[in-house]
C-alpha cells in the first residue's frame, strides 16, 4: 500500500488490523505487531519498533504507530522507504507492506515571508558560495536590532576576517580580541580620541606601569592627587616633632637608662634560675625535662587528633540526626496513637498469657496425662497429603498425591481420608486401594460428591 509523498520532519502514522486466518474475522494478535523501515533496497532496517492497540474496545485488532521522518532517524530527501508490519494470530504469522517517499520541501514563492525557522534548518553547507554578498542586501537591511545579544562573537568570526567599519558602540571584546597588530600605523592619534574620553575611571588600578612604556618615552603632564599617602626621601624633619626632640633629650636619656637597668635585672634573674625552679614554674615533677617535653603532643599532632575526632563526631551526629528526621517523618500523629494502643494491648496480652499459663497444664487433657499421650500418638500417625494432577486428572473415586510416596501397594487400604481444603473440605471417605504410580501415591476411595482439585489437601486418619 502506497502512503504517498512526505516532507522531511513530517509525522507519518500507519494503521493495520489483524484477523483470524480461518474466518477473516477481526481479532487481537497474539502479541503487538512489530514494524521495520527500510530505505530503497537496503537490507538493514533504519527504524524498528512495535505498534499498539488503538480503541480496542470498539475496533478489535486495530493497531497503529507514528514515526518521525527526520534526518536523525536516518531518513533523507528524495529517498523511497518500505514499512513491513508483521503479526501472529493463533500461531499463524502474516505481514503487510507500506511504501512512501520523502520529497524536498517546496521552494518559497516570490514575496513569501518566513516569520520563524527552527534552529539548524539553514546551515553554512546549505548556502552556495557567494550566494549572499553586499549587492544582495538592501541598504539598511541588516541593523543592530536584527541580531540577538551575543549573536556574533570572537569564536564565530574567522581569524582572518576584517571588519571595515563599525558605527555605534561595541558592548564587549574578549581578552586578546584586539591586539597591536590589529591597528594600522597611525590609526589612532590624538585627533581620534575625544577630550576627556580616557579618565581615571577607564584605567584599571596598576594597568599602567614602567613596563607599559618604551624606553625613552615621556609623559608631558601628570596631575597628582590631593593626598600624599607615602613619601620616601631625605628631607630632614622639622616643626613640632623636631621641637619635641630638642626640649626632651634629658628625660628621654633617663628613661632609656631605667629601661636598660630593668632589662639587665631580668636577665640576671633568668641566669640564676635552677632546674628545680624551672620545673616548679612549669608544673613538672620529674628532673628529665627533655623527656617530658618530647612526650607532649605538638601543635600539629593536637590539630590532627582534634580534627579526626571532630570529623567522626560530626559524622555520627549527622547520621543520628538523619535517623531522627526519618523517624519523625514516619511517626505521624495517627501512627503515634497506634504505638500507644499497641503498647497498652501488649501489656494486657502479657497479663492474659501469664494468667493462662498459670491455669494450663499442657501435659494433660481433662486432668489426664494418658489422654494427652494418646492424643499425641494419634496425631503423630495422621499423614497429610496434597492432590497432584500432573499425571492423572482426579475423579470422584481416584486421585494422586505428590507428597505421599509409600512404595508398598495397599499400604493405606482401610484408612480414612479427611479433606482439609477445597470443595470437599470436611468430607470423609475411606481408602479401598493404594499404589505408587509414576512416583506419586494413587488412592482409590469410596465415591465422593465431587472430584478434588489440584493442590487440595487432606489427612489420612
Amino acid at each position: 500500500m502506497n502512503l504517498g509523498t512526505w516532507q522531511i520532519d513530517d509525522l507519518l502514522t500507519f494503521v493495520v488490523n489483524t484477523h483470524t486466518p480461518s474466518t477473516g474475522a477481526a481479532v487481537d494478535a497474539d502479541a503487538a505487531p512489530t514494524y521495520r523501515v527500510y530505505e530503497d533496497e537496503t537490507g538493514t532496517a533504519i527504524l524498528t519498533g512495535s505498534t499498539a492497540l488503538l480503541d480496542d474496545a470498539n475496533t478489535v485488532g486495530q493497531y497503529s504507530e507514528q514515526i518521525t521522518l527526520s534526518a536523525a532517524n536516518g531518513l533523507e530527501v528524495g529517498k523511497c522507504y518500505t514499512i513491513r508490519v508483521s503479526a501472529t494470530v493463533g500461531g499463524v504469522s502474516g505481514a503487510r507492506i507500506f511504501s512512501f517517499q520523502v520529497e524536498a520541501a517546496p521552494a518559497l514563492a516570490s514575496g513569501v515571508t518566513v516569520t520563524s525557522m527552527a534552529a539548524g534548518v539553514i546551515t553554512a553547507a546549505s548556502i552556495a558560495t557567494d550566494a549572499i554578498d553586499a549587492d544582495a542586501l538592501a541598504d539598511g537591511a541588516i541593523t543592530e536590532a536584527v541580531f540577538a545579544n551575543n549573536a556574533i562573537t570572537d569564536a564565530k568570526v574567522a581569524a582572518d576576517v576584517t571588519i571595515a567599519s563599525v558605527t555605534g558602540s561595541v558592548g564587549s571584546i574578549a581578552t586578546g580580541g584586539i591586539a597591536a597588530a590589529s591597528f594600522a600605523a597611525g590609526a589612532i592619534d590624538a585627533a581620534a580620541i575625544a577630550a576627556n574620553a580616557i579618565g581615571a575611571s577607564e584605567i584599571a588600578d596598576g594597568a599602567i606601569d614602567t613596563a607599559t612604556f618604551a624606553s625613552g618615552a615621556t609623559i608631558p603632564r601628570v596631575t597628582l592627587a590631593d593626598t600624599l599617602t607615602t613619601y620616601t626621601g631625605n628631607t630632614p624633619q622639622t616643626g613640632d616633632a623636631f621641637a619635641y626632640l630638642g626640649t626632651n633629650v634629658g628625660s628621654l636619656g633617663a628613661n632609656l637608662t631605667a629601661a636598660d637597668d630593668a632589662v639587665l635585672t631580668a636577665i640576671s634573674a633568668l641566669n640564676n634560675l635552677s632546674q628545680a625552679n624551672i620545673r616548679t614554674a612549669v608544673g613538672l615533677a620529674s628532673a628529665n625535662l627533655d623527656a617530658q617535653l618530647d612526650a607532649l603532643p605538638t601543635a600539629a599532632e593536637l590539630t590532627t587528633a582534634l580534627g579526626t575526632a571532630d570529623d567522626a563526631t560530626l559524622a555520627a551526629i549527622a547520621t543520628l540526626q538523619a535517623l531522627v528526621d526519618d523517624l519523625e517523618g514516619r511517626l505521624t500523629a495517627a501512627r503515634a496513637g497506634y504505638l500507644d494502643n499497641l503498647s497498652a494491648g501488649a501489656v494486657a496480652l502479657q497479663a492474659s498469657v501469664d494468667s493462662l499459663e498459670a491455669g494450663v497444664n499442657v501435659t494433660q487433657i481433662n486432668s489426664s496425662a494418658n489422654a494427652a499421650a494418646r492424643l499425641a500418638l494419634s496425631a503423630a500417625n495422621m499423614i497429610p497429603g496434597t492432590v497432584d494432577n500432573t499425571a492423572f486428572s482426579p475423579t470422584t473415586t481416584i486421585f494422586d498425591a505428590d507428597d505421599i510416596v509409600e512404595a508398598t501397594g495397599d499400604h493405606y487400604n482401610g484408612r480414612l481420608v479427611l479433606w482439609t481444603s477445597g470443595a470437599l473440605v470436611g468430607q470423609v471417605t475411606d481408602v479401598t486401594d493404594y499404589a505408587l504410580t509414576s512416583g506419586r501415591g494413587r488412592f482409590t476411595v469410596t465415591a465422593m460428591t465431587e472430584a478434588p482439585a489440584n493442590n487440595d489437601t487432606f489427612l489420612l486418619v
